[in-house]
């Protein structure tokens, strides 16, 4: 098993919370019963997530919470990890296996306005990078060991143009009228078109902010900004769900995940961390 003690400082935290998931994991036991259970459970919540762009401060934000199944069709509404609001149909099932057709909406962005004044002149010439709308599948396999997912998205065309791919186990804990808690540990993989829409930095934008900040080319590039190419990576993440129920209908929830930046991506000159958090909580209402 990993030695926590020996991993680097900024890795010590996803390290040990990982153990401490391995051990929920092993020690749990299962429950699948509301995957193909009609439901319709709506709310609201503060959401917080860390920025990994420099000059970029984590920001909270209302998040609509909603959790509807109607037959084979669903609509998701509570962000886990690297997923956002999606919607899907389940187009094949058996007694632990499933296969869902989805659309999703993409959880990484840069909007150029939220850079600090500090760190204007590293992203001139930079535009904004939007959440992407992908498509893709989920499949989903009732293991002896948990619950595992495989989520596969591609762009529309409308940011990125490329894939990225969840793999997930989790396992739930406690009682749906007391108190429940679901652990995760997943792999986020992201293609080369990915990272390069999000943190790449071309010859043409250097060339152009050079221009404008009225700087020799090599000196911006040695001082700012050098050029990065993107190229496929992965992050490593672990996440907590709690839910607390207050009444029949009332209930409260809570969500914390912790992601491990893995590949390249940190070596872009636009990024600052390689961990990022996300959060969540609030109350939902089970009709």
């Amino acid at each position: 098993m990993t030695d926590c003690a020996k991993q680097p400082r900024k890795a010590k935290t996803l390290c040990l919370l990982t153990l401490l998931t391995l051990i929920a994991l092993s020690l749990s036991t299962l429950s699948f019963a509301e995957e193909s259970e009609n439901r319709f459970i709506v709310g609201l919540g503060l959401g917080y997530e860390s920025a990994i762009y420099q000059g970029v401060d984590g920001y909270a934000y209302p998040a609509p919470l909603f959790d509807i199944r109607w037959g084979r069709f669903f609509v998701y509404g509570m962000r886990e990890g690297s997923e956002g609001v999606m919607a899907g149909v389940q187009v094949f099932e058996t007694e632990n296996t499933s296969l869902s057709l989805m659309i999703n909406q993409g959880t990484t962005f840069l909007d150029i306005d939220d850079v600090s004044d500090e760190s204007a002149d590293l992203f001139t010439s930079l535009e904004d990078r939007k959440a992407a709308i992908e498509y893709g599948f989920r499949y989903l396999y009732n293991s002896p060991v948990g619950r595992i997912t495989w989520d596969y998205y591609k762009d529309f065309g409308s940011a990125y143009d490329g894939m990225r791919n969840t793999l997930r186990i989790a396992r739930t804990i406690g009682r749906p009228d007391r108190l429940q808690f679901r652990a995760s540990l997943y792999v986020d993989y992201f293609s080369t078109a990915f990272n390069d829409y999000y943190y790449g930095i071309t010859a043409e934008e250097n060339e152009e902010a050079a221009l404008e900040l009225d700087l020799p080319l090599n000196v911006f590039e040695e001082q700012f900004r050098p050029q990065w190419d993107g190229q496929n990576s992965g992050h490593l993440g672990i996440d907590l769900k709690v839910e607390k129920p207050y009444s029949e209908n009332l209930i409260g929830t809570f969500y914390f995940a912790l992601e491990e930046v893995l590949g390249e991506v940190y070596r872009s000159a636009i990024v600052e961390d390689k961990e990022r958090f996300y959060g969540a909580i609030g109350v939902l209402y089970k009709f």
